[in-house]
């Protein structure tokens, strides 16, 4: 006898009786009463001899498709002290290897009238974020390249304390700008082994940016594949 599915022949065996019954994961018995075996389908013999396929129930659903594509990031500036939008204010978004990052003009944005701003076709990554109150020029600052990393908010305390670790070079950011200023309310934690930013801005007056640290990390926001990221952010409005 031969069985088929979707018309196509699957076995041809002269020593099978099917029984007619569908059995989960079985085609026929043998006369010694030994099981052929289809996994994943039940099988029906039609009194033609033709064989239809079934899925099992018990079988496994399909995975979901991995996402795919760039993200975006939406939200609003708000002034750090009174919570009001800061219309014009530009973002632009620093892609963190790790150890450094890298603007991207086109991962700018400026703020609308109610502070509001998006940020289109991100490729999937985390970013430092950068500002600037009033507005970004994306011609001077593309390809920045910032030391900024989990050394960077020691490394900065300690900067700005007056003594700089020999350690921490390649871990503070803007270090080629003499005039590299902490801002607002900034908070220098000191401990007995180190002086450490844990909340505040540093400035940059070389490149016109704002970096700001929470809880001693660099603000940033992490970009997943397809997915749209939207948050409110604190900054400060004055230079």
């Amino acid at each position: 006898m031969s069985a088929y599915v979707d018309g196509q022949r699957i076995m041809t065996r002269d020593d099978i009786v099917f029984d007619g019954k569908p059995a989960e994961m079985r085609v026929g018995v043998h006369a010694d009463g030994n099981k052929d075996t289809l996994y994943l389908y039940e099988l029906t013999v039609s009194t033609a001899g033709n064989v239809a396929a079934e899925a099992s129930p018990d079988s496994a659903p399909a995975p979901e498709p991995a996402a795919t594509g760039n993200g975006t990031f939406t939200g609003r500036l708000l002034d750090h002290e009174t919570e009001n939008a800061v219309a014009g204010a530009g973002i632009i978004l620093c892609l963190d290897t790790g150890s450094s990052c890298t603007t991207d003009a086109a991962l700018s944005a400026q703020a609308g009238s109610e502070g509001e701003f998006e940020i289109a076709d991100i490729p999937p990554g985390k970013y430092v974020i950068l500002y600037n109150p009033n507005g970004i020029d994306a011609q001077f600052t593309d390809k920045i390249l910032v030391e900024v990393n989990s050394r960077s908010a020691d490394c900065l305390g300690s900067g700005f304390a007056g003594s700089v670790p020999a350690d921490c070079e390649g871990s503070i950011p803007f270090m080629d700008d003499p005039k590299l200023m902490l801002k607002g309310d900034s908070r220098i934690e000191i401990t007995e082994s180190a002086f450490s930013v844990i909340d505040g801005s540093v400035y940059s007056q070389k490149y016109g940016l704002h970096l700001d640290f929470n809880d001693s990390k660099p603000l940033s926001v992490e970009i997943e594949a397809g997915e749209a990221v939207e948050d409110d952010l604190l900054i400060w409005a004055e230079q």
